[in-house]
């Protein structure tokens, strides 16, 4: 949205974000390849992090120990049905 926020993990994006769409951080999830990513959710205070293995260079074992959840892919997610 044309303004520059502080460098991951830093959470300010999502909060600024969640703000813009009045849509509180508890009730969202981060979806991301990387630990940076990880960590920007859970100091955001989303609901779920996810961790996604394909196209990042993050190993599964980082990832596994911020994210809630790691998959392969995003199309192993069905939150939306």
């Amino acid at each position: 949205w044309g303004e520059v926020s502080p460098p991951k993990p830093n959470p300010e994006t999502i909060l600024t974000i969640c703000k813009k769409l009045s849509v509180p951080p508890h009730e969202t999830v981060m979806v991301g390849d990387s630990v940076t990513d990880m960590m920007m959710g859970k100091r955001a205070g989303v609901a779920l992090s996810v961790g996604i293995l394909e196209g990042g260079v993050t190993p599964r074992e980082e990832l596994e120990k911020v994210a809630d959840l790691v998959v392969h892919s995003i199309q192993d997610i069905r939150f939306f049905r």
